[in-house]
This record gives C-alpha cells, sequence and structure tokens, in this order.
C-alpha cells in the first residue's frame, strides 16, 4: 500500500508507527523486495493510532488526509484518535481527514 502511495502522489510522508513514529524511506523506484526489507527489521509493538496527528501537530505539517493501514490491532496512549484529530483540526488544518484502511476485521472502529 505505502509503495502505491509513493508512486501516484506528489506529496506524501510514508511512516511506520506502533508506540513510536518512524520514517519509512520509500520511493516510488523501490521494488517490493527492497520495501520487505525495509520494512521487516523496523521494531513493531503496540499500535497506537493518533501518533499520525500527534506527530504532524508536533511539526506542525499542514495535512489534508491521514491514512492508516492497520491489521486491526489498536492501542493507544494518552489520547485516541478521534480526539487528537479533534485537535489537530483545531491546532492547525479544519479540514483534514483521517482513513483507516483495516486490513482485517475486527467489527469495530477508531475513526
Amino acid at each position: 500500500m505505502a509503495m502505491a502511495v509513493a508512486r501516484v502522489e506528489k506529496q506524501y510522508h510514508c511512516m511506520a508507527f506502533s508506540t513510536q513514529f518512524m520514517p519509512l524511506a520509500i520511493t516510488p523506484e523501490m521494488s517490493l523486495d527492497q520495501v520487505l526489507q525495509h520494512t521487516q527489521r523496523l521494531p513493531f509493538g503496540g499500535t497506537d493510532c493518533a501518533v499520525p496527528m500527534q506527530w504532524a501537530l508536533r511539526n506542525n505539517l499542514d495535512v489534508d488526509t491521514f491514512v492508516v493501514f492497520t491489521d486491526s490491532e489498536t492501542w493507544f496512549g494518552n489520547e485516541l484518535p478521534v480526539q487528537a484529530l479533534r485537535r489537530y483540526r483545531r491546532e492547525i488544518n479544519p479540514d483534514a481527514r483521517l482513513a483507516v484502511v483495516a486490513m482485517s476485521s475486527s467489527g469495530f472502529s477508531i475513526a
């Protein structure tokens, strides 16, 4: 999915997250094997889906759409994803959107 984003979008930030946010150096030129090698080394833990909005707030980054790809595992720290999105909208972009793409169904939504 990150490869598709990198190949289609002009401006994007591919990031991986668990309890921390990590840049993914995925470029449109990379092969699937290269992307898999890069991502297999990442330290994954709990899935805090508020982290993308919190990171954009800390970095004063104007984002129109946050897209979260998840295996439907979720965990949160001090702030729910919907609260982080509301705060982001108040402070930076009132039109920001959050799309959550679940790769498996768990019967609930976080957005």
